[in-house]
């Protein structure tokens, strides 16, 4: 990135939709589905479109600029998909989550989102570092968890000013919700 010419600026982009295979493609789409139409009728499909597209770059960028001298590539939408998470828990935080936990012999828990997703940062941060300090292929590893949680702390800033935007104008969605602005609707449950 750092060597190339203008040319290679547009991987920033085509990097978010080439994948490493088909399970990560699929993750990745999984994540997206639960979570992005959430935050996409929060702040609304053009907005959504560029946050998605400007968090994947700027996290495409972070990383070739924590890891310059890096062969690693950085494919896929895990960045997106990770700041959409971001902006789903500043504008949902208690909305009810069933999610599945390995370390729990996959046992399903309905948690509220703060909780869901602060341990899924938690969980990314403690990769991260203990990538850190093992030698080889955990190099690689570490730098998916950086992307990761840059992209989370991205997503958590740009819904953070589209909430400061939005509380000047009225509500949009409160006739298809039947709550006010960011109330989730149905239950509160997401599954």
């Amino acid at each position: 990135l750092w060597g190339g010419g203008p040319a290679t600026w547009t991987a920033l982009l085509t990097s978010l939709f080439v994948h490493a295979g088909w399970l990560h493609l699929l993750a990745n789409l999984l994540f997206l589905l639960l979570f992005g139409p959430w935050v996409e009728r929060r702040v609304g499909g053009l907005p959504f479109l560029l946050g998605c597209l400007t968090v994947g770059a700027a996290t495409a960028l972070g990383h070739a600029a924590l890891h310059p001298d890096s062969p690693d590539v950085l494919v896929g939408a895990s960045g997106t998909v990770a700041g959409v998470l971001g902006a789903f828990l500043l504008f949902f935080p208690r909305a009810r989550i069933t999610a599945l936990y390995p370390a729990l012999l996959f046992l399903p828990l309905r948690l509220p989102a703060w909780l869901a997703l602060g341990c899924w940062a938690v969980t990314q941060w403690l990769a991260a570092r203990g990538a850190d300090t093992s030698p080889g292929e955990a190099d690689t590893v570490v730098l998916a968890h950086q992307a990761h949680l840059l992209a989370f702390g991205l997503g958590l800033l740009l819904a953070r000013l589209h909430h400061r935007r939005a509380r000047t104008t009225p509500p949009r969605d409160a006739a298809a919700t039947g709550k006010a602005r960011g109330g989730v609707p149905g239950n509160g449950a997401l599954e």
